[in-house]
């Protein structure tokens, strides 16, 4: 009887200190979602919004991983959203820089693909190659065939003989880290 009762205080005392290291971690949120709702941690170090466990699930619909909550089913964080969002302020940035700088292209990022390509500024299509003389006449460009995918975005139309360019216009389209292909006949 007596290692009932010296049991019972054990696991009592157990779950009170763990009950107070709960309250305690929970005291102050680690992190904060991207619309600034707090997220705490508990003991085990588990994610909780709202009063309610955030956890992994997969969105079925739309066929991706998302962070929700275990009983609304709130979705509270969706990477792929948050990663379109930042690739789109990046390209954004990448543009502003470009005409700062007075190019006429720049580093776009493309969801299809999932990288970024060469980007002319003034039609919004993707330049697959620039073709340059090395004797300075004779410069071309040529944009990516229509209806590409991951392989062949850097390719263009079999049939296309390029948009003939001046030399200037060439070195603004050349830009640094971009997906088009330059080479000198």
């Amino acid at each position: 009887m007596l290692g009932l009762l010296i049991g019972g205080l054990i696991f009592g005392g157990a779950a009170i200190a763990a009950a107070i290291e709960n309250a305690d971690m929970k005291s102050s949120p680690y992190t904060h979602l991207d619309d600034g709702t707090p997220v705490y941690l508990d003991r085990k170090c588990q994610e909780w919004v709202n009063g309610e466990k955030m956890i992994a699930t997969y969105d079925y619909k739309n066929q991706k991983l998302v962070y929700a909550g275990q009983r609304s089913g709130k979705v509270y964080i969706d990477p792929e959203e948050n990663q379109k969002r930042r690739m789109d302020a990046m390209s954004e940035k990448y543009k502003r820089e470009a005409i700062e700088a007075g190019r006429l292209a720049y580093k776009k990022y493309d969801h299809r693909v999932k990288r970024f390509m060469t980007c002319e500024i003034s039609t919004g299509k993707y330049i697959a190659a620039l073709q340059g003389n090395k004797y300075g006449c004779g410069y071309r460009k040529f944009y990516v065939k229509p209806g590409f995918d991951f392989y062949n975005c850097h390719m263009k139309a079999d049939d296309d003989e390029g948009i003939e360019i001046t030399r200037d216009e060439f070195n603004k389209l050349d830009i640094v880290g971009g997906s088009h292909m330059t080479w000198a006949r």
